[in-house]
């Protein structure tokens, strides 16, 4: 008689670890879709056809020495001599868990045979992009206006 009650017993233990099983790979499975996103893209420049009059930047803004509003984005950036603009699409993950994409487009300011050039404008701050050639790197500088909108003192400077 205990010999049935431990063969129960350890059955019972066999089908709740099979369970148990189940569930912890059922979970593991489903957890990579509910976590944040991962940006995948690697960081480039590609100046090869510069003198022909075309150029594209992707990858992730950084900034220096400040946190970041929106960590999780992802931009692609063409500039065309010819139409003297830069086009350029961003994808960021905005409120935690929203998708935000955008297109802008940037008249540029300069472009010779080491940089080019595109400013941003908005009422508190001023950004402008250099792309430069030797290099291959895209960078922004933003500038504080001092007479800007009541609204920018939340704008560090």
């Amino acid at each position: 008689m205990p010999i049935k009650r431990i063969a129960r017993a350890f059955g019972w233990f066999c089908v709740g670890l099979a369970g148990t099983l189940v569930i912890g790979l059922g979970t593991l499975s489903v957890i990579p879709y509910r976590m944040p996103v991962k940006m995948i893209g690697s960081r480039s420049v590609y100046t090869g056809a510069w003198d022909r009059g075309y150029v594209v930047a992707k990858g992730t803004w950084t900034i220096d020495e400040a946190k970041q509003a929106f960590p999780l984005q992802l931009s692609k950036i063409q500039c065309y001599r010819d139409d003297r603009m830069c086009t350029a699409a961003q994808a960021e993950i905005v409120d935690g868990n929203v998708l935000h994409l955008e297109t802008y487009r940037y008249d540029v300011r300069r472009w010779d045979a080491e940089a080019i050039q595109y400013v941003t404008e908005t009422p508190c701050v001023s950004y402008l992009y250099t792309i430069t050639r030797g290099n291959e790197r895209i960078v922004g500088t933003r500038t504080t206006k001092p007479d800007g909108d009541a609204g920018c003192q939340v704008v560090a400077r």
